[in-house]
C-alpha cells in the first residue's frame, strides 16, 4: 500500500512539474534567442534580464528564470504534499501513529512552502539589485 501511494505521488509530482516546466522552458529559450538581437525590439520580444546596459543582463535573466522555475516546482511539490497530508489525516481512522505521520508530513510541507516563498522573494530581490 505504501509503495502504491509513493508511486502515485511521484507520478503526480512528475506530471505537474513537467507541465509547469514546458512554458517556462519555451520562454527561457525565446529570451536566450532574443538576447543581443537587434530584431528583438522590432518583434516585441522582451528580455527579462533587465535594461541591457551590460553584457551580464542576459546571464542574470537566465539565472533568474532557472531559479524561479526551480522554486516554482518546489512550491508545487509542497502544495501537493499538503494535500497528500490532509488526505492521510482524514483516512487515519483514529490511528494515533497514522495521525502523527500525517501531522509530520503536513508540518514539513508547510515549512517547505515557506522556505520556497522566502527563497523566491530573496532571489528576485537580489537579481533586481544587479
Amino acid at each position: 500500500m505504501k509503495i502504491k501511494n509513493l508511486i502515485v505521488a511521484a507520478g503526480l509530482v512528475f506530471t505537474v512539474g513537467a507541465v509547469a516546466l514546458v512554458p517556462t522552458t519555451t520562454t527561457l529559450a525565446a529570451t536566450i534567442a532574443a538576447t543581443n538581437s537587434k530584431e528583438a525590439a522590432k518583434n516585441g520580444v522582451i528580455d527579462v534580464g533587465g535594461d541591457n546596459k551590460d553584457n551580464g543582463s542576459a546571464l542574470t535573466g537566465t539565472i533568474s528564470a532557472l531559479v524561479n522555475t526551480a522554486l516554482f516546482i518546489v512550491g508545487v511539490i509542497s502544495v501537493v504534499m499538503i494535500i497528500y497530508a490532509g488526505i492521510r489525516y482524514q483516512t487515519a481512522a483514529g490511528d494515533p501513529a497514522k495521525i502523527k505521520t500525517a501531522q509530520h508530513t503536513l508540518t514539513y510541507a508547510i515549512v517547505g512552502l515557506i522556505i520556497a516563498i522566502l527563497a523566491y522573494a530573496i532571489v528576485n530581490f537580489v537579481i533586481g539589485q544587479l
